[in-house]
């Protein structure tokens, strides 16, 4: 039997912290993808990095806003972006973050695998 605790300051700080990055990693690759041309395959790497994001905005507990101190937002490798975030989800047991998380879990798993390859 799995015991959740729920969300507490600290892993809501660290999934904002997470969104922060995961938005702003689907900036970047759109930018990336502007320069490449319209066929680029990064159209589809920022659409679904925003949806990982979107995803986890929607995870965030009422009353956390994704707009704190995170981790440097200064970067230009999408890669980097998506590792920083998914480390920073592995702060704290799964169990202390809201349900759903598991499924942003393997999402960031995937879209660092394929943007880091």
């Amino acid at each position: 039997m799995i015991v959740t605790t729920g969300p507490d300051s600290a892993s809501s700080g660290a999934l904002a912290a997470a969104v922060q990055l995961l938005f702003r990693a689907a900036d970047l690759a759109w930018a990336h993808a502007e320069v490449e041309g319209p066929l680029s395959a990064g159209h589809l790497t920022g659409l679904r990095v925003h949806l990982a994001a979107c995803q986890g905005l929607d995870l965030l507990p009422d009353g956390v806003e994704p707009d704190g101190d995170a981790p440097e937002l200064v970067g230009t490798d999408v890669g980097e972006l998506l590792d920083t975030a998914q480390r920073l989800i592995r702060t704290a047991p799964i169990a202390a973050f809201p349900p759903g998380t598991s499924v942003l879990v393997t999402v960031l798993n995937d879209l660092v695998q394929e943007t880091t390859a």
